[in-house]
């Protein structure tokens, strides 16, 4: 992972050959996932819009296999805004 509000330019070469870029940030930073899918290309990049910040999610045991699969393919392109 990789902070999404401090994302710094000279990162764009790690993925210059990624076809396919899942972007998932805290529900309170959808401008800040939106913005970083510009960035990276909106043409490979999906936002997967989090119902709770993923730390929390993670302590409280409610991000299970299934619910970060359901997530992964319920991902949005940001042209479905």
């Amino acid at each position: 992972g990789i902070a999404g509000k401090s994302f710094k330019p000279e990162w764009l070469e790690e993925f210059k050959e990624a076809t396919e870029i899942y972007v998932c940030l805290d529900p309170d930073a959808s401008t800040s996932a939106e913005k970083l899918s510009r960035i990276l290309g909106i043409e490979r990049c999906k936002v997967i819009d989090l119902p709770d910040k993923i730390d929390d999610m993670l302590i409280a045991g409610t991000l299970k296999i299934e619910k970060l699969w359901e997530l992964v393919d319920t991902a949005r392109r940001v042209d479905d805004v």
